[in-house]
Order: C-alpha cells, then structure tokens, then sequence
C-alpha cells in the first residue's frame, strides 16, 4: 500500500509514515516540510505522523483512524499554532491513545478538544510554552499524568468532566490562576505542584479525592484561595468509598469496616472500624496543603489562606512609595 500521494498537488497521506516518506523520497528535510496534507479517513493510525516538523503550520483536519493511535502525532511542531478540526466520529469511540501528542508545540496558543474518551494522554501537551487557554470539558480521561506540565503561559482551564489519574497534570504551568469543572479526580498527586499563581479551583469546592493519592497537590501553590472538599454525602466515607473502589477492597459502609487497607502502619491489619480510618483520612486530606502558609480544618476539610493585615499591607504600600 502505497504510504502518500500527490492529488492535484496536494499531499494526500495514507499511512504515519506518508509524510516522512515524502519528505525522503523528494530531498526534504523532515524540520523544514510545511505544506497542506490531507490526511485519509481510513488511515489506521497517526502516530508521529508530523513528529520534528518544526517548520509545519498548516490547517489539519484530524480524521479517527482505525487504531485510535495519536501517540506524538505533531511532537516537536515548533511552528504549529493553526486551525485543527476533528472529525465528529470521535465521540463514538473509546480509549483513544494521545500521548505526547503535541508535546513540544511550543507556538499553539490555544486548543479545544472534541467529545470523545481519551485512555492514555499522558504529556499531551507538555511544554507548549505559548497555550494559554485550553477547553478539555467535553472529553474524559483516565491518566493525564504530565498533561500540561510546562505550560508556562497557561492561565485558565476547563477540566475534562471525568478524570481519574491527573497526576502533575499541570506542574509548574506558574500562570495557571483559574481551574474550572472539577468533577470525579481521583488521583491528584502534585497535580498542582509548582503553579504559584493558582487562585481558584471550582469556585473553591472541590468533589472528594482519594487522599492517599493525592499528597503535595497544591505544592508550591501560595496563592491558593479558600477550598473545601465536599460530597453528596458524608466526606470522609465518599473517599473511603474511592479508596475501596481504586483498590477493589470491599468497604461496608452499614458494618462500618474496610477490609486490607493497603497503606501507613495498617498495612498488615485485616480490618478496621470507619471511626479509625476517618482520623486518617483527616490526616491524609491535611497531608494535600503540607507547607502552604494557610490552615488546613480536618472537620470541614477546608483549607483558608492567611489573612493579610492592614497594617502589614500599609507598610508595604508606604515602602513601595520610596522603591
């Protein structure tokens, strides 16, 4: 099968190798290669299709290929910051695997996801230096470890409506100021690690995470607003209910027991009463604001930011005057 072909002049590509053969085959350096393709709906898979074309900046539309492969489709696109368009069949489909997919595009400015189930998408977007804006509420992830991580100009975001494993999702993106949608995260560790200018997360209230899972979550972040974790029902048995079902142990909320924790010094017990496990899970939650210059209520699960005194503001004012 042949992997590309031109078609009134343009480059119609069959295969992920359609582009690099192209590029071989016509003395191209793979970095200097910008020209439209189109790509064709039956293509079974699109895996560092466009990988180390730094020069590519051309309008793509993204069809869903048969494997559901896009693992490093546009890796390394310095230039990229054009049109994309998805075909609508994604939202058909699960466990669509991106992984890396534009990591590297350090000149994409902004990206709205389609409707659709991403499996792995694990630095989807690592190191896009200029994104600072991305729409992920339509789509649901299971690991998003790294997803945004260096983004160092992303300054708001719409989180996927489901997520499971966000961990260090957006490590280190320090412009990040507001998280909108948080719904059923699961595993949060470090995910916000190293954002010093995040403020707002959910308006504040946050659905329960496992708290085991998710220590140093907000690290680093000293600008972080007043937040609370809630749940439909009681807190601290919604995240045992989460730690049971990561684990596959069986919690009995009604005999209020929970069966081989896998963690601390119960590591070895075979039981343990709710009464116990809630101090736990309250040392757990506080573990999640370690060394954050606010207070952490283990009875409401809300951590407050310190209160800055007038005076101290007064004085900074009146040095500032002289500066």
């Amino acid at each position: 099968m042949e992997s590309y072909k031109i078609i009134d002049g343009v480059l119609h590509v069959f295969t992920d190798t359609g582009v690099h053969d192209y590029c071989e085959e016509n003395g191209i350096a793979r970095e200097d290669f910008n020209q439209p393709i189109v790509i064709s709906d039956d293509i079974e898979s699109c895996s560092y299709m466009l990988s180390g074309c730094a020069s590519f900046n051309q309008p793509l539309t993204i069809p869903l290929c048969e494997q559901k492969q896009y693992g490093g489709m546009l890796h390394n696109c310095a230039s990229f910051n054009s049109t994309i368009t998805w075909s609508k069949d994604f939202a058909s489909y699960g466990d669509i695997y991106t992984v890396q997919m534009f990591e590297g595009c350090i000149s994409l400015q902004s990206i709205t996801l389609p409707e659709c189930h991403l499996g792995f998408a694990e630095s989807m977007f690592s190191g896009c230096h200029a994104l600072v804006k991305a729409d992920c509420h339509n789509i649901s992830v299971e690991d998003a470890i790294c997803m945004f991580s260096d983004c160092s100009e992303l300054v708001e975001v719409d989180l996927p409506y489901s997520l499971v494993e966000g961990g260090q999702m957006f490590v280190n993106c320090e412009k990040l100021t507001t998280v909108r949608g948080w719904n059923d995260v699961q595993v949060a560790e470090r995910m916000f690690k190293g954002c010093t200018s995040l403020k707002h997360v959910q308006q504040g209230k946050l659905a329960v995470p496992i708290p085991w899972c998710s220590w140093g979550m907000f690290e680093g972040c000293e600008n972080l607003g007043e937040l609370q974790f809630v749940a439909d029902g009681d807190a601290f048995d919604e995240a045992l209910h989460l730690l049971a079902r990561d684990y596959d142990d069986e919690y009995d909320a009604e005999a209020g027991t929970f069966f081989n924790i896998p963690f601390g010094d119960y590591r070895d017990a075979e039981e343990f009463c709710t009464d116990d496990l809630k101090i736990l899970t309250a040392n757990a939650f506080e573990l999640i604001f370690k060394d954050l210059p606010g207070t952490f209520d283990k009875n409401t699960l809300t951590y407050k930011p310190p209160v800055k005194s007038e005076s101290s503001t007064d004085i900074t004012a009146t040095t500032n005057l002289f500066n």
